[in-house]
């Protein structure tokens, strides 16, 4: 992979000097005979050296000595609640060297889930225990969060995911203090998120249309569920 990066930037130079000295030789034997042709060459030219070397930067983004490597997986899934075991990424060379000097972040985000439309969230810092899960904003609220690079490493804290069920993956992808993605990991296997402990009463469906002195249409129910919103099936007391 690095060789073919190496190479790869070699032809670009390669053809980034060969167009340079054709340009050169057309524009000089213009310039007696219709200079303002050749000063329209010579723009051309110059517009044609920047997007060249903006290709040798993306290359050289794209060549970047970088490897993102997962440390933990996020496991102990429970809906509504914090990962028991929270992930972990840490950023190192090719050759596995810890990058300790590195700026940038990392984001997590749902790369697989059941149905396609969960969301992986965070827990707000100050949320206390007992009070209703307050939903974090972070990415525009589009399920990625991101917390900052130290030392080479990213922990992750209060994420979790609503709704139980199997089949998720998480995505973790690496950006330097400019943006620019230079790397990601996947988790290795999927995971499953487990209903919870009773958390709340809801409403589980709303009464009918009701006439006086009749019953209502549909009948009103209510039901136990979790942190996460999930209907606990198995209460049968109290």
């Amino acid at each position: 992979m690095c060789c073919n990066r190496i190479w790869i930037c070699a032809v670009i130079i390669a053809n980034h000097f060969k167009k340079n000295i054709l340009c050169q030789s057309i524009s000089s034997a213009d310039v007696g005979s219709a200079p303002v042709g050749a000063a329209r060459l010579r723009e051309r030219e110059r517009e044609r050296e920047m997007l060249l070397l903006l290709l040798l930067l993306v290359t050289a983004v794209a060549s970047w000595d970088i490897d993102v490597v997962l440390t933990q997986e996020a496991s102990g899934a429970v809906g509504g609640e914090p990962f028991a075991v929270q992930p972990r990424v840490k950023v190192t060379n090719l050759k596995g060297i810890l990058q300790t000097s590195i700026l940038g972040t990392v984001s997590a985000e749902l790369m697989e889930s059941p149905s396609g439309y969960e969301l992986l969230r965070r827990r707000n810092d100050d949320t206390d225990n007992g009070a209703e899960v307050e939903r974090d904003d972070d990415d525009d609220n589009t399920g990625s969060h991101q917390v900052e690079v130290i030392d080479g490493v990213a922990t992750f804290a209060g994420l979790y995911i609503d709704e139980a069920g199997g089949g998720y993956r998480l995505r973790y992808i690496f950006r330097d203090e400019y943006g620019l993605t230079l790397g990601h990991v996947d988790a290795s296997t999927t995971f499953a998120v487990v209903v919870g402990e009773p958390y709340r009463i809801a409403v589980t469906a709303n009464p009918g249309r009701a006439y006086g002195g009749a019953l209502f249409g549909d009948m009103p129910a209510v039901g136990v569920k979790d942190r996460g919103g999930n209907h606990l099936s198995d209460i049968n007391a109290g």
